[in-house]
Order: C-alpha cells, then structure tokens, then sequence
C-alpha cells in the first residue's frame, strides 16, 4: 500500500550507495531544506517530468510545491498537486 502523500518544497540529495535522500519541507535555502516535516532515506526517487528542478552542487530542489510519496513498489514520486 502506497504511503499517504506529503506536500511541500522536496529536496534531494545523494544517500549512500545508488539510493537517494528526499526532504520534504517548508523552505530551501542555499539548497538545503529548512522546516523539514518529512524525510526518505536511500529511496530510488522518480520526478514527474512537469515539475520543475533547480541543481546546485549538493542536491536539487523543487521551485514550487509538491506531491511526494512511496508507491507500492517503494519508490518515491514527485510530482504536482492534483
């Protein structure tokens, strides 16, 4: 069963081996996410292609609000708001 969808800035960054790390907060600053209400740890993370992506050297980062939860598969999706 997939887990219940948080909405928010999502952060991404690099976890350890071939995973990802998604923080879904309230702001980012300088690439990092602040206010952070939810988190998945080395997650395999697929994004909508309509969401929209900032990068910087560390992680990237939506510019607007989104959708974020695990399907039954356990991969994590963003995308936007329905």
């Amino acid at each position: 069963m997939a887990l219940p969808t948080d909405r928010g800035l999502a952060v991404i960054e690099d976890g350890v081996g071939v995973g990802q790390n998604v923080s879904i907060c309230a702001d980012v600053v300088n690439g990092a996410p602040r206010r952070t209400y939810a988190k998945h740890f080395n997650v395999e993370v697929i994004v909508d292609p309509e969401v929209a992506i900032t990068v910087n050297s560390a992680s990237r980062h939506t510019t607007e609000i989104v959708e974020v939860f695990r399907d039954d598969a356990g991969i994590v999706r963003v995308r936007r708001p329905r």
